[in-house]
């Protein structure tokens, strides 16, 4: 190969060609211009070209023929029957002592000291993005937020949220949206259209549909029916390939004393779907694994004489219960049946557990106050609140990695928040055409 650009030394141009058996070219043998591509590394990158140089077997007797005054080409080649040449250099080249001079180690710092800058540099700025890099997995540093892990681009995220809907307040058909509709969370999510996902069964109309959940065991979706003369959970199986998920079975009540009226929050634990009541103070739970009418239902009663017990979201962490409760102003934490810690929340609706970063996200649609806060769940101290001018009634709340999402009811809107610094992102869903009462994330 050959150089069609001279190679630059020492105050010297050096031109390189090859001539291999009978046929000539200009240039020299390989190990020539190999050791003419080593010098301009030197001449280029200091340190990095040193190390270069060393990985490739190429020592200081190949640089030192142009050093010198009357170059001689190594005796090793890579072709035995290469005849190297080397044209004239230029006549101000160092000799002598001063040539010697030059070659030492004081001298070759002194000339390469711009060199050694570069790749000192070089590597400063190598360390950097290393550091940089292993900093993506470390707590955030946000004002109140030491647990707020971010969990970086690296994170699971879901392409889809569902979005049940009061059902009654808005003129839609006269009767509300009685259906879940999935959206993309995507950025053009307002300009798709929403899929429908439950395909209902005249035996089991759903009607005022509240809370929801996806088992993550089975991918089938829990729902709840919260039609005072028709109170229930239902359950429907995995999605086909538009989405849609077919009607299974319905999971309670199946007896008729039941404590399930007007359900709202759901929450799976030890086996057992729970949900909260608006109208009988209760928490009540199903066992999942269990056949037929006997022993599937208990409920934990709750209140005092005269005032009434609203309970609203619901969620679960480490065998106990969370249950906001709107009336009282606060939220319980239940184990094994028993009031073990509150804490006080005004106006509490929507509930959620992050489990990696230990948190419990609670809405307040408090008049003086509307927001999202972040409970630490061991010392149930709110760590972080999210506001926005335009949300005034939180409802449901769904986290996806560093996104808090928020089913502003007022608003008819779905808000994103950044988790860990709080600051409001953008409106997802706007022109909602019913209140949103609680959102969940899925896969399909």
């Amino acid at each position: 190969f050959w150089f069609p650009s001279p190679v630059h030394t020492n105050r010297r141009t050096v031109r390189v060609s090859v001539e291999k058996g009978t046929r000539s070219a200009p240039g020299g043998s390989r190990e020539t211009a190999m050791d003419a591509v080593a010098q301009r590394m030197m001449k280029l990158g200091g340190q990095v070209a040193q190390r270069v140089m060393h990985i490739e077997g190429l020592s200081d007797p190949y640089i030192k023929p142009f050093l010198e005054q009357d170059a001689k080409p190594s005796t090793h080649s890579w072709y035995p029957s290469a005849k190297p040449v080397v044209e004239q250099e230029d006549a101000d080249s160092p000799t002598g002592d001063e040539a010697g001079a030059a070659r030492s180690l004081p001298g070759k710092l002194a000339r390469h000291w711009h060199q050694l800058v570069l790749g000192a540099g070089l590597l400063a700025i190598m360390l950097s993005l290393c550091l940089l890099a292993a900093r993506r997995l470390q707590p955030a540093a946000v004002p109140g937020g030491d647990r707020l892990w971010r969990a970086g681009q690296g994170a699971t995220r879901h392409p889809y949220l569902y979005v049940s809907y009061h059902g009654n307040h808005r003129n839609i058909a006269a009767k509300g949206v009685n259906q879940i509709y999935r959206y993309s969370l995507a950025l053009d999510a307002n300009n798709s259209a929403p899929v429908h996902v439950l395909l209902r069964t005249a035996a089991e109309p759903t009607r005022l549909l509240r809370g929801m959940l996806v088992e993550p065991q089975t991918g089938d979706l829990f729902v709840a029916n919260a039609y005072y003369d028709d109170s229930k959970l239902l359950r429907f199986g995995g999605c086909n390939a538009l989405g849609q998920r077919a009607f299974k079975e319905r999971v309670a009540p199946l007896v008729a004393s039941s404590s399930l009226v007007h359900p709202y929050g759901l929450a799976l634990m030890a086996g057992s779907l729970y949900a909260t009541t608006q109208d009988t103070g209760s928490i009540v739970g199903f066992n999942l694994k269990s056949e037929g009418l006997t022993g599937i239902e208990r409920s934990y009663q709750f209140g005092r004489s005269g005032i009434k017990i609203a309970f609203r979201g619901l969620a679960s962490f480490e065998g106990c219960l969370y249950a906001a409760e709107e009336g009282e102003g606060a939220i319980f934490k239940l184990c094994e049946g028993h009031v073990v810690a509150t804490v006080p929340l005004l106006k509490p609706i929507g509930l959620l557990i992050d489990e990696h970063r230990r948190l419990l996200f609670a809405g307040s649609r408090w008049s003086g106050r509307p927001r999202v806060v972040a409970i630490d769940l061991d010392t149930h101290q709110i760590k972080q609140e999210y506001r926005h001018a335009g949300m005034t009634h939180p409802a449901g709340i769904a986290v996806d990695g560093d996104s808090l999402y928020v089913a502003e009811q007022d608003g008819l809107a779905l808000l994103e928040f950044d988790v860990p610094s709080a600051n409001f992102t953008r409106v997802v869903l706007e022109g909602l055409p019913d209140d949103p009462e609680w959102i969940t994330l899925s896969n399909c």
